[in-house]
C-alpha cells in the first residue's frame, strides 16, 4: 500500500500476488483514506493498483481460521470502517482500474464514487468460487451500479473475462472504458482530478 500525500493517490501493492488484498492493506487503506478525508489540501482521492492490476481479491493465504466461529469473528472485524470512509467520506474517490478487479478488488472499485477502467480490465465477483458471500459492502454497492437483477447474476455466476467487461461497462459499472495503451498516465490523471 503506497500513498502519495500531495496528490491523493493510493496504490494497492502486494508484489507477486496481483495486489491480493490483505488485512494489513485493509487497515492501511482505511487509515490513509481517513487522513485524506480530513485533509483540507486534498480535493479527491485516486485508488489504483500497482504493476498493471487493481486487485485480484482477498489474499486467502492470510486466513488461518479453521472453524466457522473464527471466520465469523474475522469477517465481523472486516472492512466496515473502510467502507464507511469510502462511501460516506468527505472526498470523492476515483477507482482507476486496469487488469484484475476480482472479489475484494471489485468491491473496492464499486465503493468508489467514480470508476474508470482500461479496456483490458477484468471484473469478477469471485466470492462464490471460494464459498463466500460478497463482503466489503459489495451487496450494497454493486446493485446501485448495475441494478438488482444484474448484480444477482454477477454474484451467482462469478463470471469473468474480457467479454464480461463489455457487459459490465454497458450496465454502468464503469464510467469510461479507456484504451489500454497508455491507459493511466497517472500524474496527468491526478492533476485532472485535483484541478482547480
Amino acid at each position: 500500500m503506497t500513498s502519495e500525500r500531495r496528490d491523493g493517490v493510493l496504490t494497492l501493492s502486494n508484489p507477486g500476488k496481483l495486489n491480493a488484498f490483505t488485512q494489513s492493506m485493509r487497515d492501511a487503506l482505511t487509515d490513509a483514506i481517513k487522513q485524506f478525508n480530513q485533509d483540507s489540501e486534498c480535493r479527491a482521492i485516486v485508488l489504483t493498483g500497482a504493476d498493471g492490476h487493481f486487485s485480484a481479491g482477498a489474499d486467502m493465504q492470510g486466513w488461518g481460521e479453521t472453524t466457522v466461529q473464527e471466520c465469523r469473528i474475522r469477517l465481523k472485524k472486516g472492512g466496515a470502517a473502510l467502507m464507511r470512509e469510502m462511501i460516506a467520506g468527505a472526498k470523492p474517490i476515483v477507482a482507476a482500474v486496469e487488469g484484475y478487479a476480482y472479489g475484494a478488488g471489485l468491491a473496492l472499485a464499486c465503493a468508489a464514487d467514480h470508476l474508470v477502467a482500461s479496456s483490458e480490465a477484468k471484473f469478477c465477483c469471485a466470492f462464490t468460487k471460494v464459498g463466500f458471500i460478497p463482503d466489503l459492502a459489495l451487496m450494497y454497492t454493486l446493485p446501485r451500479r448495475v441494478g438488482s437483477t444484474k448484480a444477482k447474476q454477477l454474484i451467482a455466476l462469478a463470471a469473468a473475462g474480457a467479454q464480461r467487461v463489455v457487459t459490465l461497462g454497458g450496465a454502468g459499472v464503469m464510467e469510461a472504458g479507456l484504451p489500454h495503451d497508455g491507459f493511466l498516465p497517472l500524474s496527468r490523471f491526478v492533476r485532472w482530478v485535483n484541478d482547480e
